[in-house]
């Protein structure tokens, strides 16, 4: 089950530890329904300082990324994706350079992007929560269904993008996995396995059906948890089918 959130009133809050706010190269997908893509609707807003990294809707611009700098934000954009389907949004964005453009998925296939602000001056990174559905102080509401949030500290290829576009969730690439939410419905507040801090819901979206997803088994992942890259087997398998731990 993913939530689908109501486009007013319903949203989530989850606190970020020091590991996840370290994303100055950093890599963000999430599966998006919509409902709406009218004006400035978020599907997320992550503080940084009075300032925010964000995805937005512009009736203008289209669907913009927006990277939070202390001179100038850099804002690109892509064409808005359609209403009424799920699709896959991924972003891949190195801000040590102010060179730098992102690159922006749609469905696991690399978008043309038109960059609407240059940015300018020192990336500010996340110093304290994410909020899923809405900006953080309130307004901007999503409209329409997310499921399988997921940030990296790293660049993911074209290649990793493109499995995760088909439907392979991000356990799959568990490397520099720093945050994810696969959004199942199943608990209140819903697991957050990386981090230790859960996402707290405003107002109870609604339970709907997940977009099929291809989950790692335990056996997979296991390299990565012995080197510490990511939790015990155990623990992701038993969180993924239940909602709860171990």
């Amino acid at each position: 089950m993913a939530r689908d959130f109501n486009g007013t009133t319903q949203y989530g809050t989850l606190t970020l530890n020091t590991a996840q706010k370290a994303i100055t190269v950093s890599s963000w997908a999430w599966w998006e329904y919509l409902d709406s893509n009218a004006q400035y609707k978020r599907p997320y807003h992550m503080v940084a300082g009075a300032f925010a990294w964000r995805m937005e809707f512009d009736d203008g611009w289209g669907y913009v990324f927006v990277a939070t700098q202390n001179s100038a934000d850099g804002k690109w954009s892509i064409a808005k994706p359609t209403t009424g389907a799920w699709h896959h949004i991924c972003i891949t964005y190195d801000g040590s350079s102010t060179a730098n453009d992102p690159l922006i998925y749609l469905d696991g296939v690399s978008q043309a992007v038109t960059e609407r602000s240059t940015p300018s001056g020192t990336l500010l990174l996340p110093d304290g929560t994410v909020t899923i559905g809405r900006a953080s102080g309130g307004g901007q509401e999503f409209d329409g269904r997310l499921a399988e949030f997921a940030i990296w500290n790293r660049i993911l290829t074209a290649g990793e993008v493109a499995a995760l576009g088909k439907g392979f969730a991000p356990p799959t690439n568990p490397r520099g996995l720093l945050t994810y939410l696969p959004l199942i419905g199943r608990a209140s507040p819903e697991i957050e396995l990386m981090g230790g801090s859960n996402l707290t819901l405003s107002n109870s979206p609604a339970n709907i059906e997940h977009p099929r997803m291809i989950y790692p088994s335990k056996y997979q992942i296991a390299p990565f948890a012995a080197a510490g890259g990511s939790p015990s087997p155990a623990f992701v398998s038993r969180r993924l089918m239940t909602g709860v731990g171990v």
